[in-house]
């Protein structure tokens, strides 16, 4: 889908795409959700998933046992969000607000999931708001499907810069590191990124499908 450059960057740039990224977006690796759930302890804990677009990172903090509300300003990818989970025990629900500006009391929360959208955030304000609403000693996670890239999927790239210009492959092999404003941010004790395999077999028509649905 080709965006006017004057929607890229905003809240609402992703909901035209709300039915593509519900159906063709990539599940994070269950093992990612196992060692925060090992991390947090026995206990269930408020996870808040910010950022949460149509939740694809809930039914795995649901599963894990945790508590669970979904943080996004777009109210179209929220709905989306909110039908996918149902009724599962510990969904406390959804809000429509950003990261930079959270309606959460302060320490509330146990752990934090930011997956594919830290990228979107006004990094300083995010992470001050992030560290206020976390419990002390709670966990910040930042996620991020990246694709081990190959002569097919640079092709497919540049297909689409060729007819998207504003495309900026936002999410690269960058995402490995650390993010530097969480690097030097002094609320957070940041270890070193840890990495798990994920694989997504695909039709032809699914990856055509992904692949509308970048932006």
């Amino acid at each position: 889908m080709k965006l006017p450059p004057a929607a890229r960057g905003s809240t609402q740039v992703f909901g035209p795409l709300a039915a593509e990224y519900a159906r063709f977006r990539p599940s994070y690796p269950g093992p990612l959700f196992s060692a925060l759930a090992e991390r947090l302890g026995p206990d269930p804990e408020l996870a808040l998933d910010v950022g949460s677009g149509t939740g694809a990172a809930l039914q795995p903090l649901l599963e894990r046992g945790m508590r669970v509300v979904a943080v996004e300003p777009n109210r179209a990818m929220l709905s989306r969000a909110r039908s996918g989970v149902g009724d599962r025990p510990g969904w406390l629900g959804a809000v429509a607000a950003r990261a930079e500006s959270l309606p959460l009391a302060r320490g509330v929360a146990g752990c934090v999931t930011v997956a594919q959208a830290f990228h979107w955030f006004e990094a300083e304000v995010a992470l001050a708001e992030i560290a206020r609403v976390l419990r002390p000693g709670g966990i910040l996670a930042l996620v991020w499907n990246v694709v081990l890239t190959d002569p097919f999927t640079d092709d497919v790239h540049e297909l689409i810069v060729r007819h998207n210009p504003g495309y900026g492959r936002p999410v690269t092999r960058s995402m490995l590191a650390t993010p530097k404003s969480l690097a030097r941010h002094p609320a957070f004790v940041v270890e070193p990124p840890a990495s798990f395999d994920h694989q997504r077999p695909m039709s032809e028509d699914d990856y055509v499908g992904y692949a509308f649905s970048w932006s």
